[in-house]
């Protein structure tokens, strides 16, 4: 498939600004394919937008960005979107062959940018949102970065919480510093609070996963380093079984695309002491079994770590236009096959 790099400056849209220019133009471009909605808004009284697209019987849910230094969803959704509304793929004049086939199938459900606050915070601080134009490979610049994520766990010793406790938030604001985009602005870390429902987006998401029932849900996220599916360790063999074949498919697509993934950990299970009950793709499948996948998508930077010294281990390039590529062509394949 040919694309070209427009791409990037077409959907590489790091900031809430940007996001909801870009996403007016498609809309005015396409108001019959893609139905326009506020989920909630925000602590801050920020719209937290919606889209829904297709008219089948299953409903699927798309979210992306409920950490503020996670673009991947957002910029990866968009392209969806528009790829879905105009039947054409994505940067290229070429159709979009599956485009018909999901619309007819499935409603889709999108949340491109679950996190304003968070994202605007992390625009203003990281050029681009794209760590790794900005970091080095070095331990320096790793923990430069995890400020910027992480505070105020760092500050207050609180590693990183569900939630920060009001006492928390007043001492830390007598610091004037910004809070980490992890949080909203709050100190609410939106993937731990589906237990706890301390954010309007927890809350409203949850609403409507009640009225709809999902059929499918994909939560995008940014890993640094790595391309990979993790999936509830709770399912059960049959199930385990049916989200490895759904996997399978994901990586064939990046594969044929040349998007690094790790093949040691194509489907693996999420299990992190005192955190899965709490993390959004736990809920849904205790609640629904629906499909689900926790998405990590490589953004191109690497945590420093001692084993892995710059110049001993090749650290190979991720480019935004993989990254875009990445949550596309991965969620499309998941489309692709469960129309069928």
């Amino acid at each position: 498939m040919t694309i070209k790099y427009d791409l990037i400056e077409r959907y590489w849209i790091d900031s809430p600004k940007a996001f909801g220019q870009r996403m007016k133009e498609i809309v005015d471009l396409h108001p019959s394919e893609i139905e326009t909605f506020e989920l909630c808004k925000n602590s801050l009284g920020q719209s937290v937008p919606g889209f829904r697209m297709g008219i089948g019987p299953r409903n699927v849910f798309l979210s992306g960005r409920e950490h503020g230094h996670e673009p991947v969803g957002t910029c990866g959704l968009t392209a969806l979107i528009e790829g879905l509304a105009k039947a054409k793929i994505p940067g290229s004049n070429r159709r979009f062959p599956p485009a018909e086939k999901i619309l007819k199938h499935f409603t889709l459900h999108i949340f491109p940018l679950m996190n304003p606050d968070g994202a605007e915070r992390f625009s203003r601080q990281v050029k681009n949102s794209f760590p790794a134009a900005q970091f080095s490979y070095s331990q320096k610049d790793t923990e430069r970065y995890r400020v910027i994520l992480s505070e105020p766990g760092i500050t207050l010793g609180k590693g990183r919480p569900p939630h920060f406790s009001n006492e928390d938030l007043e001492v830390w604001r007598k610091t004037g510093k910004p809070i980490g985009s992890l949080y909203t602005e709050d100190g609410v870390e939106l993937w731990l609070d589906w237990e706890y429902e301390k954010a309007p987006q927890t809350r409203a998401l949850k609403r409507l996963m009640y009225e709809s029932r999902p059929y499918l849900f994909v939560d995008i996220h940014a890993h640094e380093g790595l391309t990979t599916l993790m999936v509830p360790a709770e399912l059960d063999d049959e199930e385990m079984s049916l989200h490895k074949h759904f996997g399978s498919l994901v990586y064939n697509s990046l594969r044929k695309a040349s998007i690094p993934f790790d093949p040691k950990r194509q489907i693996v299970t999420f299990q992190k002491a005192g955190w899965s009950g709490l993390t959004s793709v736990h809920w849904v499948y205790e609640n629904f079994h629906a499909i689900q996948f926790l998405y990590e998508v490589d953004n191109g930077y690497r945590w420093y770590s001692p084993s892995l010294r710059s110049g001993n281990v090749k650290l190979p390039a991720i480019s935004k236009v993989q990254i875009i590529m990445a949550v596309l062509r991965g969620i499309t394949a998941l489309l692709k096959i469960m129309s069928h």
